[in-house]
Order: structure tokens, then C-alpha cells, then sequence
């Protein structure tokens, strides 16, 4: 049984197990904002997280920008489409 607020399981594509990893990048940059007590919108654009971690610990920050790349996952897995998916070349 899936409780409420869990998401899907992954699919033959495996874009809602991408979902696990946006979510560990999200939690984490959230809970470094906090621990440094930088209020950062309701979000889970990755990005925007990094931006706010950068005034904080800016090589941190460049450390991880390219979880940025993970955005996606986590805004596809709680808010699917009927969109086709779009691959890369």
C-alpha cells in the first residue's frame, strides 16, 4: 500500500526513480539553510536552493550546482503531465 505524499514507483522509463535523488539534494540544501538560519522560498527548484546556500558557503555551493540538473526530477514525479517525454540526442 503507497501512503499519501510518497511518490510512484519507478516505471519502465525510471523517471520516478530519479525522484530519490531530487529529493536527498532538496532535503539537504533546505536543512543547511535552516541550520544557518537563511529563510529560502517554497521551492524545489535545485538552483534556487544553491543560490541561497552561495551566501552562506559559496564553495559548497560550487561544489554541488550541478545537482541543479536533478530539478526536473522532483517537479515530474509530484506533478505529472500528458506531455510527451523529451530525450536528449
Amino acid at each position: 500500500m503507497r501512503r499519501s505524499g510518497c511518490p510512484p514507483k519507478a516505471t519502465g522509463s525510471g523517471r520516478s526513480s530519479r525522484f530519490t535523488p531530487q529529493q536527498a539534494a532538496e532535503k539537504y540544501l533546505k536543512a543547511v539553510l535552516v541550520r544557518s538560519q537563511v529563510e529560502f522560498p517554497k521551492t524545489h527548484d535545485i538552483a534556487k536552493l544553491l543560490d541561497r546556500v552561495a551566501a552562506v558557503d559559496a564553495g559548497a555551493a560550487e561544489r554541488l550546482r550541478g545537482a541543479d540538473a536533478l530539478t526536473p526530477f522532483g517537479v515530474e514525479a509530484r506533478y505529472p503531465s500528458d506531455a510527451p517525454e523529451v530525450l536528449q540526442a
